[in-house]
């Protein structure tokens, strides 16, 4: 199930599951030296947050449609369409155009499927299509092209920047920084 954490909800966790929380609470010590927990804790959950939204299991993430904001634009040499998604999708998983018969998974660049798609004897169909992300990694390519509007894209949403929404599974993949 998905929840939903604050940046300090989600710092308490990271803090209790690396080590970092104190384990007395009768003392108190002021130093003026040393590292900044807080703040490197936050930009460590940054970047750890930010890898999940690239390449963790959607099943753990936010899903959304969406198609009705995506920008499509009609390759008509190469019979494809170049679909730019919106900023707020972190992750295209999946793609229909409404003149497909089936929707096509999004997987990265990969040379020879895209040679495949010049010649039409081997070119993606209705029934089976192609996409994939351009070499920019910010675009999809899909094949075939002018088959109507964009039906439906699927994606990993991009929560607000203070928000982090995921399944606690991913929690586990919160290591202790022993080599920092």
């Amino acid at each position: 199930m998905i929840e939903i954490f604050t940046t300090e909800q989600l710092a308490a966790e990271w803090m209790r599951r690396t080590g970092l929380l104190p384990l007395r609470s009768d003392c108190s010590v002021d130093l003026s030296t040393g590292e900044d927990t807080d703040g490197g804790t936050e930009q460590r959950i940054k970047d750890w947050y930010a890898g999940l939204l690239e390449s963790a299991d959607s099943r753990y993430l936010p899903t959304g449609d969406f198609g009705a904001t995506t920008i499509k634009t009609e390759e008509e040499d190469a019979g494809s369409v170049i679909l730019k998604p919106p900023g707020d999708c972190a992750r295209a998983l999946s793609v229909k155009l409404t003149g497909w018969k089936n929707e096509a998974t999004v997987t990265a660049y990969d040379e020879a499927t895209a040679r495949r798609q010049r010649n039409p004897y081997t070119r993606a169909g209705r029934q089976v299509p192609v996409a994939m992300l351009t070499a920019d990694g910010k675009t999809i390519r899909a094949w075939p092209g002018g088959c109507g509007e964009t039906e439906s894209l699927t994606g990993v949403m991009r929560p607000d920047e203070s928000m982090y929404a995921l399944d606690r599974v991913l929690l586990t993949t919160i290591k202790p920084d022993l080599y920092d």
